[in-house]
């Protein structure tokens, strides 16, 4: 059951970060320092979108873009860091570590 939880943390974790450089994209192109129709820019952004975009269609109908910039992303990003936190406290990873004396 471990095991499961572990990679449950490990996929959030990936997620997190891909989220955050997800979010330094957006900034970049936003800003106009990038151009979607780069090549390669252009195809890290369409994998991006095609990764997050599911993720992000419901957020957006609960925070609108504001003056121009979406900030979906962020929220997601929040709610994957806050899912990660409270799975390392009260999972059983956590019971483990306090029933063997890791933790004080």
């Amino acid at each position: 059951m471990q095991s499961i939880f572990l990679v449950f943390d490990i996929f959030l974790g990936f997620l997190e970060t891909m989220m955050a450089i997800y979010g330094l994209f957006s900034l970049l192109l936003f800003f106009g320092i990038l151009s979607p129709y780069g090549r390669i820019s252009g195809m890290i952004w369409q994998n991006m979108q095609g990764l997050f975009e599911p993720m992000l269609q419901p957020i957006r109908k609960i925070i609108p873009p504001y003056r121009g910039f979406d900030w979906s992303f962020l929220a997601l990003y929040l709610l994957i860091v806050l899912t990660r936190s409270l799975l390392r406290e009260y999972g059983p990873l956590a019971a483990h570590a306090v029933n063997t004396g890791a933790v004080q």
